[in-house]
């Protein structure tokens, strides 16, 4: 059992004052029977939350994952090889028979039996008579007494002749006879040859196809190949040549590039630079406009369409129109200076009426034009010359 005992100390020298202790012994006894539970006591208010704790080992790896879904159908894969030829067909029927031959030729004829003993000889007989022929009737001149005639384009028999005299003729063609019975069937021939053997039936027909080959495998796909590196960007290449440059005489470029072509407003002039260091300029020439010629001699323009004109490219000089009526021989027109031939006369062949060449002359001293030629009309077109060396 248990025994407590409660100790109250008190100072003695004043009873009023405050206990000094109060020791509580505790005995060591027989243990009680447990007292009922007490109510619980409210809770308490939560602390304060704790520091993070350290971040735990990673776990174990989990288990295989179930197998996926089947994918979808690979490629179709290369037709398989021909399967082998069918067995041959059997051998078609027989062809039909062939035609009849033709029928054998007739046997060889017998040979002659021996010839009759000779017969006594006959009474004389009386004289014969001739049967002449002829297209029409006959003359009265004709044949004897007692000869007969027959006129084959009358179908005529005339005779006997009597007293020099022919007498009438007669018909030779009778009326036409009643169609006789029909003849009786004549004997069957002998067989003919045989035929020739029939062609050989059609061939039969073709095997059915072996059977289709397995599907090969489908090749497993190759890498993709890496991207290659990008190229190095390419040089800037040069400048395109500008076009035509507009300027005066004054205000050319001070620093041209070889191949700048310039214009001149106040010249009316086209220059090129051959070099740029210099520089060095090259007059580009341009057509003249085109000049009417002035004609002489009796020349006139074959029409107003065509009326005979020069003019110069460069350092070519170009005629072109058709003139008339002027006199052959003369000069028809005179070239200016700086449109004449070079040191020598020229001379051209040119078209004139009708169907026939004609000629004109320049001659480089004077430039005069003498033109041989048609008076219908000479052409002046295509003739073109230089007029320096």
């Amino acid at each position: 059992m248990t025994t407590e005992h409660i100790e109250i100390v008190r100072d003695v020298t004043t009873p009023t004052a405050p206990l000094d202790r109060i020791e509580v012994v505790q005995l060591t006894g027989a243990r009680g029977p447990a007292g009922t539970n007490g109510t619980n006591g409210t809770n308490g208010t939560n602390g304060a939350p704790g520091a993070p704790g350290a971040t735990g080992a990673t776990g174990a790896t989990g288990p295989q994952g179930p197998i996926g879904l089947t994918g979808p159908a690979g490629a179709t894969g290369n037709v398989g090889p021909q399967g082998p030829a069918g067995p041959t067909g059997p051998t078609g029927p027989n062809g039909a028979a062939g035609a009849p031959g033709a029928t054998g030729s007739a046997g060889p004829t017998g040979t002659t039996g021996p010839a009759g003993p000779t017969g006594a000889a006959g009474a004389n007989g009386a004289d014969g008579r001739t049967i002449l022929n002829g297209v029409g009737a006959p003359g009265a001149g004709l044949g004897s007494n007692g000869d007969f005639y027959i006129a084959t384009g009358l179908n005529l028999i005339y005779g006997p002749k009597a007293a020099g005299a022919w007498p009438a003729g007669v018909s030779i063609v009778g009326p036409a006879g009643a169609t006789g019975p029909a003849g009786a069937t004549g004997p069957a021939g002998p067989n003919g040859t045989p035929g020739a053997t029939g062609a050989a039936g059609p061939t039969g027909p073709t095997g059915p196809n072996g059977a289709t080959g397995a599907t090969g495998a489908t090749g497993s796909a190759g890498p993709t190949g890496s991207t290659g590196a990008a190229g190095a960007a390419g040089a800037t290449g040069p400048a395109g040549p500008s076009g035509i440059t507009i300027c005066t005489s004054v205000t050319r470029p001070g620093s041209p590039f070889e191949g700048q072509v310039i214009y001149e407003t106040d010249t009316d002039l086209m220059y090129a630079c051959t070099n740029g260091t210099g520089p060095v300029w090259k007059a580009l020439s341009l057509p003249t406009a085109w000049t009417n010629l002035t004609l002489l001699n009796s020349w006139v323009a074959f029409d107003a369409a065509r009326t005979p004109q020069y003019r110069k490219v460069g350092d070519e000089v170009e005629i072109r129109g058709l003139i008339k009526s002027g006199t052959s021989g003369t000069v028809a027109f005179n070239m200016p200076v700086g449109f004449r031939p070079f040191q020598t006369d020229e001379t051209f062949a040119v078209m004139a009426s009708p169907s026939i060449f004609g000629y004109v002359s320049i001659t480089a001293a004077t430039g005069a034009a003498n033109v041989t030629g048609s008076t219908t009309f000479t052409y002046l077109s295509g003739i073109h010359y230089s007029t320096v060396a």
